[in-house]
């Protein structure tokens, strides 16, 4: 009965042992599991906390770069730090790309939406400053950067702190938790007694399996990490190459034009080199800064009306003489009928086109190059399918020439060169003008380029039917540019008595009558008390200038045509014409085509017989020559009041000079007086007057030999 009650009890006992230490496992399991879950959401907040530091690093980094690239004066230099400025804007981007997509709802995601615009402004107003470096403006780029993009970013940054610090603090709490979770199972694990060392085991084969998961991962985001880091340095170094080529042909061909031993022959042909590479060093940059403009969101698509015969006429012109040169053939197929227009933008449509065409020939060795050209009504696409007989792509290498920065292999930059960048860019564009850039390709057996685009056609167009009407509407298309006669009376705002003279006898040789006025406020007086069908308007005037006085006829409802005629040529500058109300932009020197297109947009035609065009600006020998002898007459006197200016220190009379200078030398022929007055006045509006007193010296003998040779 004993060994009976003893045996109950050793059976109730282990019973209720085993029960309790079930009980107890299934509660440290309980506890092991919830840790393993806050170990899981403590890794992601530390990736969160990762973009975050990234982020403001890269912003930082990014702004000096721009302080640093504002105080250089070496265009190579500012050139390669912009290669680092794009670099530190991509990681930007993809830190940005993973806090965003790790986000969820609450104050974090608040305080990203209240900080995601200013990063908006900061990389707009940044991307300005990276214009205005480009194009010489280093103290415009140093005010800007000063005054508006470091605000903007020390904004960013602190947003992105009270991002961090918030996550830090859920950071804490979280480990915390853990800590005292921890606490409790370390609790269980004693009162297990004999099990714990099992139990400790079993967490242990756990923790390293866990642990074995991350590193893995952890090796993974490194072997991409050091992917990028690669694919980055081949691109920089594929870069410095493709720069450096034209540019040493730049370099050399301009030093062999100094040799006197060189025959004429030999002299045009260096220029012609020189012209080949600097054409081709321009689109480098040119692509460059697209690409880095459409990441930054800042690229402007158009939408107007667009003949694609129009464009592929200038394709053709083009690319035709490639092909020709390389032996190979170019044709364009039409599949009728087509729209004569449709609504796009014809600038980006020939940049893609002019990208595939040049991919196609520079891959092709014989056979030829096809441009194929259809729409569908139905989905309102027009597609242009570019095929080649060149060198082909296999199936892994299609997807991969799309990417920025990359080609099909390595191989491919070795033997043909290029950026990689030019495939890109046109995919993006594709996207922008509605439609899609695909490719079709066999090794050995050549590539269809297909690109598709919106053709936001109205109801109202016609369509072509055959090669007859195409043959037609080319030939409408070329007739020349030769000057017309038109009627009306024209108001000219100009401050040069040089300038006023040449517009006069261009306007009075096309049959329309010219009043001239001297600044802007005498040109408000004259037009709203005159008769006039149009105003070309000088904008840097005495007493008025152009663009005030564009804003006061304007405010007081004066609805004529009014057309900017300034020296300035920039991206702001035409900006601000047509921001003061101008209705056109004409620029300095005068471009003949372009000034007779202007007369033809807003005077009306003469019914009788064109005139001839003159022989170099429609204005017969003897009126032409009066007015050079006249120009150079009085140059003497002009180059020795800048020297008065300069001596002085008077910048803002050497400003205005140089200005009128440099709209006027190019009319007459000088366009090494027009480029040397247009640097000084570049110097002078920045405030950098260092180099004027060199470029001074060079213009005195710029002008005494044209006086010489006169």
């Amino acid at each position: 009965m004993q060994q009976s009650s003893s045996k109950v009890v050793i059976i109730t006992g282990f019973t209720l042992v085993m029960l309790l230490l079930g009980v107890l496992v299934v509660i440290a399991l309980h506890s092991v599991s919830n840790n393993n879950n806050k170990l899981y959401e403590i890794v992601e907040n530390q990736q969160k906390i990762q973009h975050v530091f990234t982020m403001r690093e890269a912003a930082i980094n990014r702004t000096l770069l721009l302080y640093k690239m504002v105080r250089m004066n070496d265009p190579f230099a500012i050139d390669e730090e912009y290669m680092s400025l794009i670099g530190h804007a991509s990681r930007f981007m993809d830190a940005r790309d993973g806090l965003v997509a790790a986000l969820e709802e609450g104050q974090e995601l608040d305080d990203w939406n209240a900080t995601k615009p200013l990063v908006t402004q900061g990389a707009i107003s940044q991307g300005k400053v990276v214009d205005l470096i480009m194009a010489d403006e280093l103290a415009a780029a140093g005010d800007l950067l000063s005054n508006e993009s470091m605000p903007i970013q020390d904004q960013v940054r602190s947003g992105l702190s009270k991002i961090l610090e918030s996550r830090r603090l859920v950071v804490s709490e979280e480990l915390e938790q853990a800590r005292k979770d921890n606490q409790t199972a370390y609790v269980l694990i004693l009162l297990l007694g004999i099990v714990a060392i099992a139990l400790g085991v079993s967490i242990t084969i756990y923790v390293t399996q866990h642990n074995s998961k991350t590193e893995g991962a952890i090796v993974t985001q490194k072997e991409l990490a050091e992917q990028a880091s690669t694919a980055k340095t081949y691109f920089l170094a594929n870069m410095s190459h493709e720069i450096r080529t034209p540019l040493t042909a730049i370099i050399g061909f301009s030093e062999s034009l100094s040799s006197n031993e060189q025959s004429e022959k030999e002299k045009q042909e260096a220029t012609q080199a020189i012209v080949r590479n600097s054409k081709h060093l321009l689109k480098i940059i040119n692509d460059v800064l697209d690409i880095s403009k459409i990441e930054a969101g800042q690229f402007e698509i158009e939408a107007i009306k667009t003949s694609p015969f129009e464009v592929l006429f200038e394709i053709e012109s083009i690319i035709s003489k490639q092909a020709k040169d390389k032996g190979l053939e170019f044709n364009i197929d039409y599949s009728f009928p087509l729209p004569k227009q449709i609504i796009t933008d014809p600038l980006r449509l020939k940049q893609i086109l002019i990208n595939l065409c040049g991919n196609a020939i520079k891959f092709t060795h014989e056979g030829g190059v096809n441009i194929m050209v259809s729409c569908d009504r139905e989905s309102m696409k027009m597609t242009f399918a570019v095929k080649d007989t060149g060198i082909g792509l296999a199936a892994e290498e299609i997807d991969k020439v799309f990417e920025a920065f990359s080609q099909a292999d390595s191989s491919t930059t070795r033997n043909y060169g290029g950026t990689g960048l030019g495939l890109d860019i046109s995919k993006q564009l594709a996207h922008r003008l509605g439609g899609e850039l695909s490719c079709q390709s066999e090794p050995g057996k050549g590539s269809i380029f297909t690109l598709t685009i919106g053709m936001k056609e109205s109801d109202k167009t016609e369509c072509i039917h055959d090669l007859e009407e195409v043959s037609v509407l080319y030939a409408g298309n070329n007739t020349g540019s030769s000057q017309g006669r038109y009627r009306g009376h024209v108001l000219l705002a100009e401050d040069s008595p040089d300038n006023q003279q040449l517009v006069s006898i261009h306007v009075r040789n096309a049959g329309a009558k010219i009043t001239v006025v001297e600044n802007g406020e005498k040109a408000v007086e004259a037009g709203l008390s005159g008769d006039y069908d149009l105003i070309l308007m000088d904008m840097q005037m005495p007493v008025m200038d152009g663009a005030e006085a564009i804003k006061m006829l304007r405010e007081v409802g004066y609805t004529m045509p009014i057309v900017s005629f300034t020296a300035n040529a920039m991206k702001e500058d035409r900006k601000m014409c047509f921001e003061a109300g101008a209705d056109d932009y004409l620029v300095k020197p005068i471009d003949m085509e372009h000034f007779y297109e202007i007369l033809s947009r807003y005077l009306p035609a003469a019914t009788d017989e064109p005139a001839a065009p003159g022989e170099q600006y429609g204005l017969d020998d003897d009126d032409y020559m009066v007015l050079v002898k006249g120009f150079l007459g009085g140059l003497p006197s002009t180059i020795e009041e800048m020297q008065t200016a300069l001596k002085k220190q008077d910048w803002e009379r050497l400003q205005e000079i140089s200005h009128q200078l440099k709209g006027t030398a190019g009319s007459f022929g000088y366009p090494e007086i027009t480029n040397t007055s247009d640097e000084i006045n570049k110097y002078v509006r920045a405030s950098e007057y260092q180099p004027v007193s060199d470029l001074m010296s060079r213009l005195s003998s710029q002008a005494a030999m044209a006086h010489t040779k006169s």
